[in-house]
């Protein structure tokens, strides 16, 4: 049982400021987006070009929105936090905020053989780390039920099971990596619909 202090945070504080990061990471990743600098006429072979650029973003910019909305729906029910709640969800925070770096890493790597296992490999974990967090957020929520109210077990018990499934898929997509790094970033594509559509 976790004792609440009087002066804890507030969980709007605490979603005001998560909101922050996420609007923040999820406004770096354009920032890999370069206008390409190219004569009259090559603009559209070199956009093409640079399709692994366009492909990692957008599984970026969706996932991160849906990692905002999982987020959200999380903290909304949830009517005191704890220090403990604080430090996980810095930990959740801290995964979210690497998505930009991450991100470069790949698609700057993606067509190049001798980089694009590990690079991607890196990327998949990055979102293994941030499904293993909302777990443990889900699982220490469960342990502590004075932090909710009752009537939200339930929801919590059935988003942690979908956590389990994604943390799988994203390992799995880590190591299926090292044949195919594309294929990889597809499975990542696959989860953002999968978790788009999966019953809340």
């Amino acid at each position: 049982m976790t004792k609440i202090s009087n002066r804890s945070l507030s969980p709007s504080r605490l979603e005001a400021f998560s909101d922050g990061v996420f609007s923040i990471a999820i406004t770096l990743l354009v920032l890999e987006l370069h206008i390409p600098r190219v004569q009259d006429g090559e603009l559209s072979e070199s956009l093409l070009s640079d399709w692994p650029s366009y492909l990692s973003y957008f599984v970026s910019f969706f996932s991160i929105g849906i990692t905002w909305v999982n987020h959200h729906g999380l903290f909304d029910r949830i009517k005191a936090t704890s220090r403990t709640l604080l430090f996980l969800n810095l930990g959740l925070l801290l995964g979210v905020a690497t998505i930009p770096f991450t991100t470069s890493l790949a698609s700057s790597w993606l067509q190049t053989p001798s980089g694009s296992t590990l690079a991607v490999a890196i990327y998949c974990l990055n979102w293994a780390l941030i499904a293993l967090m909302f777990i443990a957020i889900l699982r220490y929520l469960l342990n502590n039920n004075e932090l909710y109210e009752a009537e939200f077990s339930s929801i919590f018990k059935e988003e942690s099971k979908r956590g389990k499934v994604g943390i799988s898929l994203y390992i799995l997509a880590s190591l299926i990596s090292l044949m195919s790094p594309i294929l990889a970033i597809c499975i990542c594509l696959i989860m953002c619909i999968w978790f788009v559509f999966a019953p809340q």
